[in-house]
């Protein structure tokens, strides 16, 4: 029979890098678990408008480290003859409020054929709007999107907005 040699732990060591890692545990998770997602998607279906032929949106572009993709995305259900009719381009009036109240406004088009996916009754938009954009202030901004002659449209379900954050780099 072989005897079982017993093993010097220094007093205290082991317990004190246990009690240490059972600390940290929790903090850890904190940093893990609460972090902000670096992206923000808002759909808006048509029949959820408040009375307006806008799609409203918060744009939350607080960070000053960072700068912004927005895109846009939605969907068309219709058969292939109703697409056809349809105008070439869907136009956007876009208008952004700024947290201080400065109002910005263009107007933009996207090709009717740029869907990036389809089947026999539908088609999905994805489209980026703005790449890398550092606002001129930051903070939660108002976006206002109108599609306009949306009645050309048939099908529309709405209108949606991807915001992704991106750390700004050195140089």
């Amino acid at each position: 029979m072989t005897a079982c040699k017993a093993h010097t732990v220094l007093p205290g060591t082991f317990h004190s890098h246990v009690l240490v890692m059972l600390c940290l545990m929790p903090v850890m998770a904190a940093f893990t678990g609460c972090s902000e997602p670096s992206q923000r998607e808002v759909f808006i279906k048509s029949n959820d408008r408040d009375g307006t032929t806008a799609y409203t949106f918060p744009l939350d572009m607080s960070d000053s480290l960072c700068r912004y993709d927005i895109s846009f995305y939605t969907r068309i259900d219709c058969d292939g003859e109703s697409f056809s009719a349809m105008p070439p381009a869907i136009a956007l009036e876009i208008t952004c409020i700024s947290p201080s109240g400065q109002k910005y406004a263009e107007t933009v088009s996207i090709p009717k054929d740029s869907f990036i996916d389809e089947s026999h009754f539908s088609k999905e938009y994805k489209v980026p709007y703005r790449a890398g954009l550092i606002p001129v202030e930051n903070g939660i901004w108002e976006m206002s999107v109108t599609v306009m002659d949306e009645k050309e449209f048939p099908g529309l379900r709405g209108w949606g907005t991807i915001t992704r954050k991106i750390p700004k780099t050195r140089g």
